[in-house]
Order: C-alpha cells, then structure tokens, then sequence
C-alpha cells in the first residue's frame, strides 16, 4: 500500500462510497425501472420488424414500406406512450412503489441509528 498512488487509492475510496450510498442505489433502482418498463418497449417498437410494413396514403390506399419500419402503428403508439408517461407523472407513487417502501425502511433504519447515536451522547453526558 506505501507505493499506491493516492488518485487510485482515491478514486476506489469514492467506488466505497458510491457502492454504500443508499439514496443513490434507490435512485438508480427508479431509473432501471422507467427504463424496464417505459423506455425498452418504446426502443424495442422502434428498432423492431413488422411482417407486413405498410403506411396509410389516401382513400383508404396503403403503400408497402421497406422492412423493419412500423410507420402504420407510430400515431396509436406515440399517443400510449404519451399517456403512460402522464400516468407515470400524475400517479409517480404507484409507480415506483417498491422503491418508495425500500426508501421508507432505509430511512427508518438511519433515523434508528441517529436516534440510538442521540441516546448514547445522552448518557455519556450524564454519567459525566
């Protein structure tokens, strides 16, 4: 360890951090679930193959369009998406509920230690 370069030391020293940081592991919880549940679908719709690509002209006529294009699906789709990102907004409890309750007891487990913390001043102070 007397020949470590203290950047490296450093730069592991915050990866401690980083990994122990409770309020960052929810957060990243919450993003990995919009993706799952949100962003991965929509990517997965637009990167993927329609058997029967076609896109509405006029008078009720279709056009065939060259593979793996879903043009003919993007309005319904957009207006899903819209919606489910509103439902997201207005419902972000529900949502992410299993994050929020593992929040809750992460935060009940820290105010638990502040509190015993709190207690053990308080009779060193008073044994004094």
């Amino acid at each position: 360890m007397k020949n470590t370069p203290k950047a490296y030391l450093s730069k592991w020293k915050l990866f401690e951090i980083w990994l122990n940081d409770s309020q960052l592991d929810i957060q990243i919880k919450c993003l990995v679930k919009f993706g799952k549940e949100f962003y991965e679908p929509m990517v997965t719709f637009l990167n993927g193959y329609d058997p029967q690509p076609r896109i509405f002209i006029e008078h009720n006529k279709f056009d065939q369009l060259p593979p793996g294009h879903r043009a003919h699906q993007m309005p319904e789709t957009v207006l899903r998406w819209i919606k489910d990102l509103k439902f997201i907004a207005e419902n972000i409890h529900d949502f992410f509920i299993e994050e929020l309750m593992e929040a809750t007891k992460v935060l009940i487990k820290h105010m638990q230690m502040l509190f015993l913390i709190y207690m053990g001043l308080m009779f060193q102070h008073y044994d004094n």
